[in-house]
């Protein structure tokens, strides 16, 4: 039985990562939307709700893209492993991103001010969006190996 399944084990991968990661973009989005935007809020009760809105779901969202990542490393080392190399930059910077978006947001009621912690949550998100966007165009240009 599971030998007549494995020529469209691929495909099924494909479909379920494809489906994680548009599900994490669809729902991270609205995170980051609000992160950005609690800079331009001059209100400071509606900003400590719009962090507590984040924070209630936040690491839940995370949670996806880690299994993204681990679903690629298992049903496609090869392209995983093309992939971070050729992105590296972008991806240690995204991911510095996500440190300090986290750390703004999980220490919100510590002893850090809010305009701080603000700026860090704005920062990190914008990060994390600068870093997406290269993705692209950081892609190598030239055909992969055999």
């Amino acid at each position: 039985m599971i030998s007549s399944l494995e020529p469209y084990l691929p495909n099924l991968w494909l479909g379920i990562i494809a489906f994680f990661l548009l599900y994490y973009a669809a729902a991270d989005g609205v995170d980051l939307g609000v992160g950005i935007l609690t800079l331009l809020n001059p209100d400071a009760d509606e900003r400590d709700t719009m962090m507590g809105a984040l924070l209630s779901t936040w690491h839940s969202k995370q949670t996806w893209l880690v299994i993204v990542g681990g679903m690629m490393f298992g049903a496609f080392p090869l392209f995983y492993g093309l992939l971070l190399t050729a992105l590296y930059i972008p991806v240690c910077a995204m991911l510095l991103g996500f440190i300090i978006r986290g750390v703004a947001l999980d220490y919100g009621g510590g002893g850090f001010t809010k305009a701080s912690l603000g700026t860090g949550i704005w920062f990190g998100n914008t990060v994390y969006l600068c870093c997406t966007g290269m993705h692209p165009r950081w892609a190598p240009r030239r055909n992969p190996p055999r």
